[in-house]
């Protein structure tokens, strides 16, 4: 397996918006991803990296990130961050 550097970089090259620029939902789910995907990995070479800690903690994150849509969206947004950072954890 590569270093997680290379991975990211392959990853945020893979993305779908990179072919096509103009679609606005690709690029914000590109954007989540990408921006996930980054928490995640600088919270795993924290020194006494708990996975589920991590896992929590990107939830957390998330959620309070988009408490701007609503609680209801904090909340949601809280809780599939939860579900993709268990899926990755796996």
């Amino acid at each position: 397996m590569s270093d997680p550097a290379t991975s990211l970089l392959l990853a945020v090259w893979s993305c779908p918006s990179i072919s096509f620029l103009n679609d606005a939902s690709l690029r914000r789910g590109c954007e989540e991803w990408i921006y996930r995907g980054f928490l995640l990995h600088l919270f795993t070479v924290l020194p006494g990296a708990n996975g589920w800690l991590i896992v929590l903690a990107t939830a957390v994150l998330f959620g309070v990130a988009h408490t701007y849509q609503g609680r209801s969206g904090g909340v949601l947004t809280g809780l599939l961050g939860f579900v993709f950072a268990l899926l990755l954890h796996r």
